[in-house]
Parts: structure tokens; sequence; C-alpha cells
């Protein structure tokens, strides 16, 4: 990951099982200047940090089977490009992380993230599972 950054033109990056060795992922030394989709799938990656400036032109983030990940960074929703986050359910405490994501992209004003947990939007899938993500 040290190397991939430094690729200028880079809008598209989709990390699949061994493509990313470790547990940790710490990008708040790296700017992906021009990353537009990040995609992390299958991977055994538990803490991942970031600074507000890793991803400046991030539009959608895809988590899919990170089961292991604590949460998403929540530098990551402060991206101003950022449309959508889309995961999966197999780590609660991700679910956890994007409410808190969505609450702070609310009460800063910004309505527009749209935030979807195995295809639903956020909203709806809290309802339909109350009381286990609400703790």
């Amino acid at each position: 990951m040290s190397i991939i950054h430094l690729l200028p033109n880079l809008e598209v990056l989709k990390l699949y099982r061994d493509a990313f060795m470790g547990t940790q992922w710490d990008a708040c030394e790296q700017q992906f200047r021009q990353l537009k989709l990040l995609t992390l799938e299958s991977l055994d990656i538990k803490h991942w940090e970031a600074s507000t400036t890793s991803f400046p032109c991030l539009k959608k983030l895809s988590l899919w089977d990170c089961g292991y990940l604590e949460e998403i960074p929540l530098e990551i929703g402060e991206t101003a490009t950022l449309e959508l986050i889309e995961i999966d359910s197999w780590s609660k405490s991700v679910v956890k992380s994007v409410k808190r994501i969505q609450q702070e992209q609310h009460d800063a004003g910004n309505e527009e993230l749209k935030i979807t947990i195995d295809g639903m939007e956020l909203s709806l899938y809290l309802s339909r599972h109350e009381g286990s993500e609400s703790e």
C-alpha cells in the first residue's frame, strides 16, 4: 500500500482477499489523490486509520466480508466528494461506525451521503434490526 498511493491517476482500487496483508492499514500519511472508488472485500484488516486528506476525491466506498474490521475511520465521512458507503452486516462495529458517520454528516448539514447495509438504506436496515444495532 505504501507504493500504490503514489500512482497519480489511480481512480479505482479494489482489494480482494490476499491483496492486502496484515491487520492494520494506516493511510494517514498516504494520499490517494484521484481515487474515486475504493472496494475492500474479504480482507483480514482489523484496524484502519485515515486522515481527512487521505482520500480527497473518494465518491464510493464498498466494504464486503471484512468481519474483523473494527470501524470505518470517521475521517472518511468528512470527505466532501463522498456520495455512497455500502457495506454488509458482517461487522456490527462497522455498522455502528457508519451510523456515527451519517449522524456527523447530518449534523454538518450534509443530507446527500447515502449509506446502504446489505443493499438497504441505513434507516430501513436499522428499523428492521432494532435493538441489535443500537447497543
